[in-house]
């Protein structure tokens, strides 16, 4: 099978190993990656000590980090500064796509048509554990999941705006990257696609779905204390309220996340 030319972007996944099941899913979706495209390849696990091993193909960084707490937003600025090629794909540890609908969405930021892209329709599937065992063993032959949507779950009911993304890394940076006051896991999918939309971006989504491999849920997947979730969806709704030049400028105010003030 011919490799569709990703050279000029870098996917982008931050990890906290929690399970066997993510180190398993991680490892599929990387495989399926490089067997699908040219592209760079860029893994950032966070934690106490290193668990996952990977392929010398795939840039691997570990980053200790005591906190029980994943920080993801704070570990996705620092990889999109990493990053050297014009476009991104910022993935999930556990989602799998289809390569022609993320061939399509890039050539709509090569294009200049879109900013952001979501490759995929609404849809985005919840893949149960007796399928996904199926499907990795198969040798992530996506047909099957194909195959099988009728009897998956959505992840988020029908309109998704999480999983993964495809974006022009200048606009990415200009709006601001990931907002760092989302601290663990929170509605920050929801608060990019808000924040992008207030402020004019152009944002697209490619016919198709987008599937999540199941995993055990443990603090890196659900609010990790009532605290933390007050703080998460009171920062969500602060940027909803937000008019597009206050929101402007409140991503180049001390007050959004330090990446960005490194920037600036």
């Amino acid at each position: 099978m011919n490799k569709i030319d990703l050279t000029d972007v870098t996917f982008l996944i931050p990890i906290r190993v929690d399970s066997q099941e993510r180190i398993d899913n991680l490892k599929s979706i990387i495989g399926f990656i490089a067997r699908s495209f040219k592209t760079n390849l860029v893994v950032l696990e966070s934690d106490k000590n290193e668990k996952c091993q990977l392929s010398n193909d795939v840039t691997k960084i570990f980053k200790e980090d005591n906190d029980v707490i994943f920080h993801r937003t704070k570990y996705l600025n620092q990889m999109t500064e990493m990053a050297s090629s014009p476009y991104l794909a910022i993935w999930d540890a556990d989602v799998i796509g289809v390569p022609a609908q993320i061939e399509e969405g890039i050539e709509l930021l090569r294009q200049g048509d879109a900013d952001m892209v979501y490759p995929y329709d609404k849809y985005f599937y919840s893949v149960p554990e007796s399928l996904r065992r199926i499907f990795i063993d198969s040798g992530c032959n996506i047909e099957y999941l194909f195959g099988q949507c009728k009897v998956m779950p959505l992840m988020h009911g029908y309109w998704s705006v999480g999983g993964g993304f495809l974006v022009n890394k200048k606009a990415y940076i200009d709006a601001g990257m990931e907002n760092e006051h989302f601290y663990g896991w929170g509605p920050e999918d929801a608060e990019r696609y808000v924040r992008w939309d207030t402020l004019g971006y152009r944002i697209r989504r490619i016919n198709g779905p987008l599937f999540h491999l199941s995993h055990p849920r443990g603090k890196t997947s659900v609010f990790a204390s009532r605290n933390i979730e007050f703080n998460n969806r009171m920062e969500y709704l602060k940027v909803c309220s937000m008019y597009p030049q206050e929101l402007k400028d409140y991503i180049n105010s001390n007050y959004w996340n330090f990446t960005n003030q490194q920037k600036h």
